[in-house]
């Protein structure tokens, strides 16, 4: 078709809903910032961060520092209903919290909002969001970590703990954003391993990705198409996720920082085979098994069933690269297996 005279438009749902895209666009900025060193683009960006993060703030209906989700499909997963706090949505509100408040500051220090707008606007976007997300992360907490994983939302119905392999989506972006993480560490290990455990492990024999939904006795969640589909993106997304985890581990461990965040040296050996493992489905099946070669799709279904080849989300298989390199994860892998056993290297 025409591009020129017939546009291409997602019309399936109202978007200006969604509670995701949001805290997306900021930490995007952040970022991207991170990224090319350039706080001058952050400065540009500011005026729109803010009036982001107004409009998305106004869905903390109770004032806890979390915003609940409306009882529909009202995030990317736009058939995957979903109630209340939640910890997908939750979490990246979250992160973009810590990233509005980290660049703030960072802009207010080097005095970059002059003649762009009202400094004293960023300092009472700080006075408003700092105590919110000290509440909103206590929230998200105490709502939704059943001591396993961050259960799906918490309204207490339906699939409302489900183990969603996207949980950690907030905690993944505030790592490559730089930020400090926005759960316990020991906690974002143990979801992470639980997704693993069960998304990927109990799910096509390891070869598929890790599905997106699965219910606690390690039956795939079939409330929506959207909660049994492995999406390709998505599983990169999770295995960068792990890797970043690991990073840290390593790093408090050598540091004697965070204290509660050091996890045993078989815990992190483990997050950093399943990384590779869970990525190495997606290969396995994308390449191997379904052919779905230069035109990776969405998602796929147990069955080898494919949704909208060529799309955009598998990109992030480069989150992989980004914390490897941002890490330095290859040279400190070399360096705990020279530690653990000097003929390992």
């Amino acid at each position: 078709e025409e591009p020129w005279t017939k546009v291409n438009v997602y019309n399936f749902q109202d978007v200006s809903r969604w509670k995701d895209l949001g805290p997306k666009f900021v930490l995007q900025v952040l970022r991207d910032v991170r990224t090319t060193g350039s706080l001058e683009f952050a400065a540009d960006m500011y005026p729109t961060i803010l009036h982001v993060m107004d409009t998305v703030a106004q869905y903390d209906t109770d004032g806890d520092g979390l915003i609940e989700n409306q009882g529909f499909p009202d995030q990317t997963y736009d058939i995957w209903s979903v109630s209340g706090p939640s910890a997908y949505t939750g979490g990246l509100w979250l992160a973009a919290l810590s990233a509005t408040i980290h660049l703030s500051k960072d802009l207010l220090e080097r005095g970059l909002l002059e003649g762009k707008m009202d400094p004293n606007e960023a300092r009472a976007a700080c006075e408003r969001y700092e105590p919110m997300y000290e509440s909103g992360k206590e929230a998200y907490e105490r709502l939704l970590w059943n001591g396993k994983y961050f259960k799906y939302d918490s309204s207490g119905h339906g699939h409302h703990d489900s183990i969603m392999a996207d949980q950690m989506a907030g905690q993944w972006y505030a790592r490559a954003c730089g930020l400090p993480p926005i759960v316990k560490p020991k906690f974002a290990y143990a979801s992470l391993q639980t997704v693993y455990d069960l998304n990927v492990l109990t799910f096509a024999d390891c070869k598929k990705g890790a599905v997106n939904g699965m219910r606690p006795n390690g039956q795939v969640d079939n409330s929506s198409m959207q909660s049994r589909e492995v999406w390709t993106g998505t599983t990169y997304a999770v295995a960068a996720a792990m890797l970043q985890e690991w990073g840290a581990a390593v790093e408090d461990t050598n540091t004697g920082t965070a204290r509660e965040s050091v996890v045993s040296d078989d815990a992190k050996e483990s997050l950093w085979l399943a990384a590779f493992e869970t990525a190495r489905g997606i290969w396995h099946s994308g390449w191997g098994d379904f052919g779905y070669w230069y035109a990776t799709p969405e998602g796929w279904e147990n069955s080898g069933n494919y949704r909208s080849l060529g799309y955009m989300r598998p990109l992030s298989v480069w989150a992989m690269q980004f914390a490897i390199d941002k890490g330095q994860l290859i040279d400190r892998r070399k360096t705990t297996l020279q530690s653990a056993s000097p003929d390992r290297v």
